[in-house]
């Protein structure tokens, strides 16, 4: 069972009866379906119930979704409006994260979620490169479609993976990794030299994408590869378990 994590939305529904609920595109789930997992979401706990909820699945997919407080990283808000941030979403799923990467449970974390990993290992974050950046990283065209290219660096995990040396991605951030985190290494890097990729250098398999493969992952062989892997190392995390 794979654990996907959500997003908070509060705004009124037309005939909702409450407000406030749990979201998380169909994407995901149709993508690790198609690799041959089941998949649940994950609704916002505290973040006292991690552990529990970690020893029950068997790899996290930190999704993407709304900008982290730069409050976590020990920043200011400069570039990150307040009123788009959660907060409690912020700090469980650190603590899932934190809790996963103690299990050795796989994580796979999408544009939000390859943030969120680099803020665990210790890294921050550019609050809004929208100024400095030569490419529209927030694209106009269909989230079906790549939107840029970006360069995989060889030998890393990435590179295994996708086995190529470039990659079409989306795009739909304007928030990007700045100081990589400890145990932590770029995988992949757009052509104007934003971060599009980490990964974990610890004993357990811990990656994150920039992009968006979720949503190109029906199409792209590439894209449909990263959850086909992902899948795997957590049937492989459950075999050693199964050994001990």
């Amino acid at each position: 069972m794979i654990g996907i994590s959500s997003n908070l939305l509060s705004k009124k529904i037309p005939k909702a009866i409450t407000d406030k609920r749990y979201h998380l595109s169909v994407d995901y789930v149709k993508a690790l379906t198609q690799a041959g997992a089941i998949s649940c979401m994950l609704p916002i706990l505290s973040p006292e119930d991690a552990k529990q909820v970690i020893s029950e699945i068997d790899g996290l997919v930190l999704s993407g979704g709304n900008d982290i407080s730069p409050v976590v990283y020990g920043q200011l808000f400069n570039g990150t409006k307040e009123d788009e941030t959660v907060i409690e979403r912020d700090l469980y799923e650190i603590s899932l994260c934190k809790e996963a990467l103690r299990q050795k449970k796989p994580i796979l974390g999408v544009c939000r979620g390859a943030q969120l990993l680099n803020v665990v290992l210790g890294g921050t974050l550019t609050q809004d490169i929208s100024a400095d950046t030569l490419i529209n990283h927030i694209q106009e065209g269909k989230p079906t479609e790549a939107s840029h290219q970006a360069s995989i660096i060889p030998n890393s995990q990435l590179a295994h993976i996708l086995n190529q040396n470039t990659v079409a991605v989306n795009s739909y951030h304007h928030q990007a990794i700045q100081k990589v985190g400890k145990k932590a290494v770029v995988n992949c890097v757009s052509e104007d030299g934003v971060v599009e990729g980490i990964e974990y250098t610890g004993h357990s398999f811990a990656l994150g994408v920039q992009w968006h493969p979720e949503i190109m992952a029906s199409k792209e062989e590439a894209m449909a590869s990263l959850f086909t892997y992902f899948v795997n190392e957590t049937k492989k995390k459950n075999l050693e378990t199964e050994a001990i």
